[in-house]
């Protein structure tokens, strides 16, 4: 796969909307959190797995690559949920499509470079972003 250079990149990003998958990875009913990494967006903050989709590159390819990339992980996506848009996270215009999965296999975490840390939740925290909090209410992976 051929990527765009650094600089290319920035200017891009300040041009055209993003396009990601979020995924909800559950194992044994907990949540998959990750913290970002702070050269990440939103760096330093609880979210969940996720990423750009590459060209030529399917809803439930991107879901699995990035579990895989980002933990570690290999995911059976379950279901997707719906597609949300934030045109302001650090001068960037994401729009998103959340997927809710299930670790298979060996689900043991191997964090990338672009986080700091991990927990599995099994409630949403207050202090998370309110995007994400709407995100995982929407999951309906806990009684909200």
């Amino acid at each position: 796969m051929t990527f765009i250079p650094e600089n290319k990149y920035s200017e891009l990003v300040q041009m055209l909307p993003i396009c990601c998958v979020d995924i909800a990875i559950l194992h044994n009913n907990k949540l998959l959190m990750i913290k970002r990494g702070k050269g990440e967006t939103y760096g330093g903050s609880w979210w969940i797995v996720g990423g750009r989709i590459h060209k030529g590159e399917s809803w439930h390819d991107a879901v699995k690559r990035k579990a895989k990339e980002e933990v570690g992980m290999d995911v059976k996506v379950i279901r997707q949920i719906k597609s949300y848009e934030f045109p302001v996270a650090e001068e960037k215009h994401f729009v998103t499509t959340l997927f809710v999965a299930l670790g298979i296999g060996d689900v043991s975490i191997v964090l990338d470079d672009t986080s700091s840390t991990y927990k599995w939740v099994s409630e949403i925290d207050n202090t998370w972003n309110h995007l994400l909090k709407q995100m995982i209410r929407d999951t309906e992976v806990f009684d909200v």
